[in-house]
């Protein structure tokens, strides 16, 4: 390649990238922003017009500015000054509009309802990306998104419980005692007053407290780090001065340099701190109740799994920093302010504190502070009227519904929490007032139960540490009300302003950052042109930074992560890769001749196949500069074929897109929609009726060729190819359009000319931009681009006013894909222009060289085509027309198609794509942006899969199907595999087949001398030079045909026995191999096919079966998308915990599963326990529960008679004390958290639940406390974990037994758990039978957790039934202590206990074996099945229980379970029957034992942060937990 020639390549690269990143740039700026706000109108949303670039940001900040010019009075609205744009909005457009934050609209909500579907729908309603330079200042948990952030969430949560924050008030008290024994000195004279500007000392107290309780060291120790996060918060101040260039930080200026450096000695300092505690932790030494100290300890519990690493540790710590001072001084300064200005209040707050905690000298503690009712009114007060943070923001990533709304993926929401705080209509006409009264009665009654206060966020995502700034702050003001009173300065001067958070804007500390945010202002407004220079030279920086990464640093980096995998490959070439390298192979191979014997792979695909020989069979190329790994080993195909979702198509190259596009070349959803829309044309019933139309369409051809042969005598050479591309044309055109060959000749013309075209522009290097270059050939794309989309849509048009007519036919491909465009769900006209672009190409190309090469392939092996011809005129005879069934019989004629399919595939090779970081096998990690070849020409002729025979024409391999031809193996993919299988292969196969038998009834054929072996790829594999073969009409060639199936036997003659002993052996090797093949075979596709076609013939309904894995990648698929949605807890949850449940028929694994719901069924099913036995559970599930509960027989018997007696009435009574111990000690925890009546607290009753059960079964089990069997507890609930994950992997026999990581740790825990209850055993009962023992203890305490969990919060939302409980357990105990004699008396609660049972059972649904043949009612079920009894959906079915089903009710058992059930056995929450739960009463009285303690002392309500998920967990848990206020009565 000459100098000029890569000069001017790299003229036309710059300049193409030049125009590509200029168009982005205005689509970024112009487009996308005014396409949005088009929609957003659409809505009937209001808003600002958008002005380029900066959108809204210069308005806001010159409104702001002004604001802030004039001086405010403490009684006037703050909100002019914090969000002014916002307000005037809101003010004359109402709750709904939205402004720009530049080239980004954000829809402003103020609707309460709008608010708890944003803060509800986390995965839908993200955290919204941040400036950039913020995460410098503060990243962590609080800028994290999806499972990044419930990881961290997890891991987090126990530095923050009450528990432990109760072991930071010594710390509290200490500082807060510093400051104001500094505050005493100022003030000696108690006649004297001082002056003082309280917000420094609070900024400083409130960083001391961090210090003190992050990381158990004074202010002074971690002061450098408060002076550098000063430091770095001004310089982000600063960095605001210009409009946000994107790439300006990288910049190195001072102002940058200093940053970074600034955030080094920050993470160094970090880095030491926390390495520091790790060594102590190691020696034993470390304090662990600090939050530095539960976090590490929480982390390294979390490590096994999934635990945080240094870095991320290092941002939480400076999250604490930030987050923890800022929130907390900011309350405590508007605190003091407002209670400065209303000194009725501070007199009230005082003499609240005095009277709650004393003198001076009164050291104040949790409790206390706790009961603070005045005091925790005040703040609510405060943080309504100056909210820490004056808005909160989401992103929209997809369409998302909010209400009535419809946000476009792109728009960002808006909470602007000072608006709502202070909105009239939520909080009445004094909502700019401070009046602490209206939170008296808490927040529920002051919000009236909307989500209008939110000073920390709501729902799953509110501020982990609220409850540690309050408490703080309530340390902090009492010890300032003990000791001072206090009244504003005659300086002060009212200016709130929000530099982060809300704070006072006069002050040392702040006024500087503000006269930078003054600058910031002016100069964003003044100095235009200096912005658009530099914006020009950033834009030219990054256009060259990012074509420089697309054309070196990407691929030298994916270069460099494959090394690293182990993978080797060709070195990348700058821009071009291999394609210069491939091209010059392919001509090269092109120059020489081959023979038809030769193998063609070097003359199609010489770069691949030199890289797999030089690199191996896993290895990589460079198509341009995207990195390709080439995959040829059948466990990586299927691999990547079956994982459609992390292996998706690789984008479309831009030229492509002029060819055809649709459903061949779509990914996830839209190819879902498609895929679905499209299958409809090519089933069987479909494919049935298209059968003449074949036969006519080859009809025309068999005529012309007869014609040609007469004309010549008794034989002819015709060129076949044009012949075959025009049968399979006309073909297409009657099948999809209903009109003959001749009506869409020129679209099949035009659709031929683009293909050459386009195989021209794909062979040139890939450049950018290229395609928009006036070339000839560009120019030519286009126009007939326009001219076959023109043609189509008025087929199309024509075809639609037929239809609107009642005349067109519906069951041709264009019909039906019209049809779905009349429903909401259907195509776009363009959609079905482009299915109809892609039919054309697809279905002719595919066919026609399937029927090109078998011919010639028949002409090479006439042995072969007299066996196919025999078998037609045995099958057919020599004149009846093909119909389907006769061409289905056709074995020989469907091996020579399969084997030819083999040899010459439609496509030479199949591609991938990699969106993310995708793991292959256990051994490698391919990264995100490469992509995956699989070449199908060169798996097909590998010997390691097919045999030494592999280039040689055999369809003999085929004789006994595909499968056993493949060895089971993934080797042979002429029409693809997995989910994106072409739909149309039978399609294909079914049109060859009748060309075949028309040929061959009438022909016999040869090649011609003259025939040229040149396969060569037109985006399929054609014969370049054609297929000319010499054709003679069968009369005068029929001469000696040989009997089909003859080839089965031909080679039998030629084994060799050399000896006796190897013949032996080899023999019994193949009939173990084939043995080994066959009971494989036989268990995940023959039995389970012959089960499925079993049952089908008795009239049952269901899903169809996937070989192996059955519907349980299809479950677990919609449990998890149904879990990623939030659900209200009057939602049915069914969708949630079994969304698969609703079919008849369903396959877990290779086993079919039955349904049944009728009553009858399941009470025959119930009592016949030795005709159902239990299912063999999922192995893993076994290291859990084992025992009774799985036992079987004779064994479950003995076991039964065993363990009757220890659940006797009489035993059960002996353990009431121990119920009232537990559940006693639970209920004076509650009380210290709720100390006084009237309080409130809230409480997640969850993991106290947990706690409860666990001790009740630890006292009566073991006759110990929980404490010391609590280790067992933590570690079977981590092992149910694990167990749930396992079960949501493909079932692959024997994977349990893979040294996986999940694997490793489950086998441990069950070691160390059979330790400990050795030992506990041991101990006590040595005769114990050992194999019972740890069985069932926790379906003992899972049950009752479940069960008292699920209540409360039912009971949360029914007060009326809490109320009915609560009078019933007073009327019965007055008192004193619950009693065996008075439970029994407790109807009410009885009955809602049934109810909750019903509507939330303990186990979701009930398994049966099936080992014999029997009768179930009508039905016959085979040996092999399973029968599935759903108890959730049986409980919840409205013909059993009524149209309110799905409601609370628990007057429905008030007769007993015999009149609710109406004598029908559809109440299952233990079982039925023999087999009924043992520990029933157990459970029962451990439940109404605990409700009764609970209800005497509190009364309790849903939380704001309670989010309704129940999820399956072998018992069904309420997923975030169960936040609950109790109210102490």
């Amino acid at each position: 390649m000459s100098f000029s020639v890569v000069a001017a390549a790299l003229v036309v690269v710059a300049a193409a990238a030049a125009s590509l990143w200029a168009w982005r740039i205005v689509k970024y700026v112009w487009i996308r922003p005014k396409m949005l706000e088009s929609h957003l109108r659409r809505q009937g949303l209001a808003g600002t017009p958008y002005t380029p670039l900066v959108g809204d940001i210069k308005r806001n900040v010159d409104m702001m500015m002004e604001a802030r010019s004039k001086p405010i009075k403490l009684t006037d609205d703050v909100t002019p000054r914090l969000l002014p744009l916002a307000l005037k909005m809101f003010n004359s457009h109402g709750r709904s509009f939205f402004i720009w934050i530049g080239p980004v609209p954000a829809v402003m909500i103020t609707n309460p309802e709008q608010i708890k579907e944003v803060f509800n729908k986390i995965y839908d309603f993200e955290k919204a990306a941040t400036f950039p330079l913020f995460r410098l200042l503060a990243g962590g948990l609080a800028s994290y998104k999806g499972d990044k952030w419930a990881n961290h969430r997890r891991i987090i949560n126990p530095a923050f419980h009450l528990e432990k924050i109760k072991n930071m008030v010594p710390a509290f008290y200490h500082c807060c005692s510093e400051v104001v024994c500094q505050w005493e000195r100022l003030v000696l004279d108690k006649e004297t007053p001082c002056e003082v500007d309280v917000w420094p000392w609070l900024v400083n107290l409130t960083a001391d407290v961090i210090s003190h309780t992050a990381f158990g060291s004074s202010y002074k120790e971690g002061q450098r780090i408060f002076q550098l996060q000063g430091e770095l918060a001004e310089l982000i101040a600063q960095a605001f001065k210009k409009s946000y260039i994107p790439g300006l930080r990288f910049y190195p200026t001072k102002s940058n340099r200093r940053m970074k450096a600034i955030d080094r000695e920050i993470n160094t300092i970090l880095r030491g701190i926390i390495s520091k505690r790790e060594k102590a932790r190691e020696a034993g030494e470390a304090v662990n109740n600090d939050l530095l100290g539960i976090l590490l300890e929480s982390n390294s519990e979390e490590s096994q799994r999934n635990g945080m690493s240094v870095e991320e540790v290092m941002k939480e710590c400076k999250l604490f920093y930030f987050a923890g001072q800022e929130t907390t001084s900011v309350l405590l300064v508007w605190t003091m302010v407002l209670l400065s200005h209303h000194q009725d209040w501070q007199v009230k707050a005082r003499e609240e504190v005095m009277q709650t905690l004393g003198g001076n000298n009164t050291k104040p503690d949790i409790h206390s502070l706790s009961n603070l009712k005045v005091m925790t009114m005040i703040f609510n007060e405060v943080l309504r009227l100056y909210p820490p943070v004056a808005q909160l923001k989401r992103a929209v990533n997809k369409e998302m519904k909010l209400g009535e709304l419809t946000l476009p993926a792109g728009v960002q929401v808006y909470i602007p929490t000072a608006l709502v705080h202070r909105d009239p209509e939520l909080w009445g006409d004094d909502a700019v007032e401070f009046n602490p009264e209206r939170f008296r009665d808490g927040l529920s009654k002051a919000t009236k139960n909307q989500v209008s206060f939110f000073p920390f966020g709501w729902g799953p995502r509110i501020c982990i540490g609220q409850s540690f700034a309050l408490l703080e702050a309530k340390m902090a003001l009492a010890l300032i009300l003990q000791r001072f009173s206090f009244e504003l300065s005659p300086s002060y001067v009212h200016a709130p302003q929000t530099v982060m958070t809300t704070r006072p804007q006069y002050t040392r500390r702040t006024r500087k950052i503000n006269d930078y945010l003054s600058y910031i202002y002016i100069s964003s407004s003044s100095d235009i042109s200096e912005v658009a220079v530099a914006t020009a030279v950033v834009v030219v920086t990054v256009l060259i930074w990012k074509g420089l990464n697309l054309a070196w640093f990407r691929p030298k980096k994916h270069e460099a992560y494959l090394k690293r995998q182990g993978l080797s490959g060709t070195p990348f070439t700058f821009l071009v890769g291999d394609a210069v390298r491939e091209a010059s192979m392919v001509e090269q191979a092109k120059s020489r001749s081959i023979s038809l014997s030769d193998d063609y792979t070097p003359r199609v695909m010489p770069m691949i196949l030199q890289t797999v020989k030089d690199h191996g069979e896993t290895c990589y190329m460079w198509m341009g500069p995207t990195a390709s790994v080439i995959v040829k080993k059948p466990e990586h195909i299927k691999e990547v074929l079956n994982r459609a979702n992390d292996f998706p198509k690789p984008p479309v190259h831009p030229v492509v897109e002029l060819f055809a596009t649709g459903v061949a070349l779509y990914s996830g959803e839209k190819w879902s929609k498609h895929r679905k829309i499209i299958n409809h044309s090519f089933h069987l019933e479909k494919l049935k009726i298209m059968i003449p139309a074949f036969h006519e369409s080859c009809i025309k051809m068999i005529s012309k060729w007869e014609r040609l042969v007469r004309e010549q005598g008794s034989s002819a050479e015709i060129d076949v190819w044009p012949y075959l591309e025009d049968v399979t044309s006309d073909a297409i055109s009657r099948t999809a359009f209903g009109s003959s060959y001749e009506e869409g000749k020129r679209i099949f013309e035009l659709q031929e000319e683009q293909g050459r075209r386009l195989v021209k522009a794909l062979e040139m290097a890939f450049i950018p931009g290229m395609r928009f270059l006036p070339t000839r050939n560009n120019m030519r794309m286009k126009q007939i681009d326009r001219e076959v989309k023109s043609r189509l849509g008025e087929i199309i048009k024509k075809r639609q006013r037929a239809m609107e007519a009642g005349e067109a036919p519906k069951n041709d491909l264009l019909g039906i894909l019209l049809e779905s465009n009349s429903g909401d769900h259907g195509m776009s006209t363009k959609d079905v222009i482009e299915e109809c672009r892609l039919f054309n190409f697809a279905g002719q190309e595919t066919t026609a060289d399937l029927l090109v090469w078998t011919m010639i392939m028949l002409s090479l092996h006439k042995k072969w085509q007299d066996q196919a011809r025999q078998e037609i005129l045995q099958v057919l005879g020599k004149s009846n027309k093909p119909n389907f069934d006769a061409l289905s019989r056709l074995k020989i004629m469907s091996m020579i198609l399969n084997e030819v399919l083999r040899l010459y595939p439609p496509g030479i090779l199949l591609g991938r794509t990699i969106e993310k970081e995708t793991k292959l096998d256990e051994e490698v990690t391919l990264p995100g942006g490469a992509q995956v070849v699989i070449p199908t020409l060169m798996v097909h002729r590998d010997p390691e899969l097919w045999g030494e025979d592999v280039n040689e024409f055999k369809p003999e391999r085929f004789a006994d199907g595909i499968s056993k031809a493949t060895k089971n193996q993934v080797s042979f993919l002429p029409f693809g595999w997995g989910p994106r299988f072409c739909p149309g292969q039978n399609f294909a196969l079914m049109e060859a087949k009748m060309a075949l038998v028309l040929i061959l009834r009438r022909f016999s054929f040869e090649l011609s001398p003259t025939y040229t072996h040149a396969p060569h790829t037109v985006l399929t594999l054609h014969p370049q030079f054609g297929a000319p073969l010499i054709f003679h009409t069968l009369q005068d060639h029929i001469k000696d045909i040989s009997p089909p199936h003859a080839f089965l036997h031909q080679d039998s003659q030629t084994l060799k026995t050399t000896k006796k002993m190897e013949i032996l052996i080899s023999s019994l090797a193949i009939v173990a191999v084939l043995w080994w093949i066959w009971t494989t075979v036989e268990w995940v596709w023959v039995k389970p096919k012959m089960l499925e076609s079993f049952l089908r013939s008795q009239g049952l309904a269901g899903t169809r079966y996937t070989p192996l894995v059955g519907d349980m990648r299809r479950n677990f698929s919609m449990l998890k998308e149904a879990r990623s949605k939030p659900m209200k807890p009057t939602d049915d949850l069914i969708s949630i915990v079994m969304p698969y449940s609703f079919h008849m028929l369903t396959t877990y694994g290779p086993v079919p599963s039955i349904t049944i719901m009728n009553p009858q069924l399941i009470k025959e099913v119930y009592n016949k326990v030795h005709d159902f036995p239990k299912t063999h559970t999922f192995p893993l599930v076994v290291l859990i529960a084992d025992g009774l509960a799985n036992a079987d027989g004779h064994k479950w018997a003995k076991h039964r008679k065993i363990i009757n007696p220890a659940f006797h009435f009489e035993k059960i009574k002996n353990m009431v004390p121990t119920f009232q111990q537990s559940c006693s000690e639970v209920v004076f925890q509650w009380e210290k958290l709720v100390p006084e009546k009237g309080t409130s607290c809230e409480v997640d009753v969850w993991p106290w639940i947990v706690n409860l059960t666990g001790d009740v079964i630890s006292r009566t089990a073991f006759g110990s406390s929980y404490k010391e069997g609590q280790r067992i507890f933590i570690l079977q609930g981590e092992l149910a974990n694990l167990i749930m994950q396992a079960q949501g992997k493909n079932y692959i026999p024997g994977y349990r037994h893979f040294p996986t990581r999940n694997n490793r740790r489950i086998k441990a825990i069950v070691r160390e758990i059979q330790i400990i209850l050795k030992g506990i055993i041991s101990n006590r009962e040595k005769a114990r039978d050992a194999g019972e023992a740890p069985s069932d203890d926790l379906l003992g305490q899972e049950t009752t957790s479940v069960l008292l969990a699920w209540t409360m919060v039912l009971l949360s939302q029914h007060q009326d039934w809490q109320a009915r409980a609560r009078e019933e357990v007073i009327q019965v105990f007055g008192d004193r202590e619950p009693d065996i004699e008075g439970i029994n008396h407790l109807k009410v609660m009885t009955m809602i206990i049934y109810e909750v049972l019903r509507l939330y059972p303990p186990l979701i649904q009930m398994n049966r074996a099936i080992h014999k043949e029997i009768k179930l009612g009508d039905l016959t079920l085979p040996a092999g099945v399973q029968v599935n009894m759903p108890v959730l959906l049986i409980h919840r079915d409205t013909k059993l229980w009524g149209d309110d089903a799905a409601e609370f009710k628990p007057e429905r058992f008030k007769d007993g379970i015999s009149k609710a059930t109406k004598n029908h056995v559809c109440f299952l929450p233990f079982g039925w029957g023999p087999r009924i739960c043992i520990g029933q009463n157990f459970a029962l009285l451990e439940a109404k034992i605990a409700l009764a303690l609970i209800l005497r002392r509190f009364f309790f309500e849903l939380s704001p942060s309670y989010v309704h998920a129940p999820y399956t967990v072998i018992t069904i848990h309420p997923h975030f937990g169960a936040h609950l206020i109790l109210n102490k009565l």
